[in-house]
């Protein structure tokens, strides 16, 4: 999971990063919106995975304080 996480996260530095290159462009074609969306569709996918990984050592530390 931390592997995809990082993917998704390596994706939407790099979409920002485009996007903050080409402002200008982004702003005479009124693109803005568009950005913004796919922006948001990558975060939102980052954040479901970041819950997972999470949720997955949260149960890993209850599992290890159960054993002491």
């Amino acid at each position: 999971w931390t592997e995809e996480l990082m993917k998704t996260k390596d994706e939407r530095v790099r979409l920002l990063s485009e996007n903050l290159q080409a402002m200008k462009t982004v702003k005479f074609f009124a693109w803005e919106k568009s950005v913004e969306e796919k922006v948001t569709e990558i975060r939102d996918k980052e954040v479901q995975q970041l819950r997972k990984v999470r949720y997955a050592r949260s149960v890993q530390k209850c599992f290890l304080l159960t054993l002491l």
